[in-house]
This record gives C-alpha cells, structure tokens and sequence, in this order.
C-alpha cells in the first residue's frame, strides 16, 4: 500500500514538473535570443558608425562578427534562424513574435 501511494505521490510530482521545465526553458531560450537581436542590432550600428555607410546598408556577416561576443554571429537558441536586415532595420528571428523573439 505505502508503495503505491508514493509511486503516486512521485507521478504528481512529474505531471506538475514537467509541464513548468518545458515553459522555463521556452522563456530563457526567448530571453536569450531577444538578447543577441541587440548584440546584433548594436553591432550593425557600431559597423554603420565605423565605416560611415548610410542606413539601408547592409553589414556583411564576417564584419558584424569582429564586433560581436566570441567573433561569431550568435544562433538562435530556439533553432530560429536570424536575419540581419540592413542598417536602420532591427535584426529578426524567424520564430518572430509569436514566440516572443523580437527586438
């Protein structure tokens, strides 16, 4: 008897947990990407600034990389795919607003 109430007790427990693990790591990954649209948006302004081109121009990617974190373009951490989008236009995630993935 006490092993089927604590086998019950432990299946609540996982309904309850794992409903809330899928959410919070929906939320750090939405978090995480909002964050690398600004690295990316800054980057292309500072790249803008640098190199005097007007907006509308677009940064190509190897040059956006020497001014971001690790000199790499960051991905997405959802899988979403960015588009860098020309100067005076803010970078986009492909998961979009629905998912909550914009600037």
């Amino acid at each position: 008897m006490e092993v089927v109430v604590l086998l019950a007790i432990v299946v609540l427990l996982v309904t309850l947990a794992v409903p809330n693990y899928f959410q919070e790591r929906r939320r750090v990954q939405r978090e995480a990407c909002v964050e690398q649209l600004r690295q990316i948006s800054a980057a292309k302004d500072r790249w803008a600034k640098e190199t005097q081109k007007p907006a509308g121009t677009v940064a190509p990617p190897a040059e956006l990389a020497r001014l971001l974190k690790h000199g790499v373009v960051p991905v997405c951490p959802a899988g979403g795919a960015y588009s860098i989008n020309p100067t005076g236009t803010a970078p986009t995630c492909s998961l979009g607003a629905t998912a909550g993935h914009t600037l």
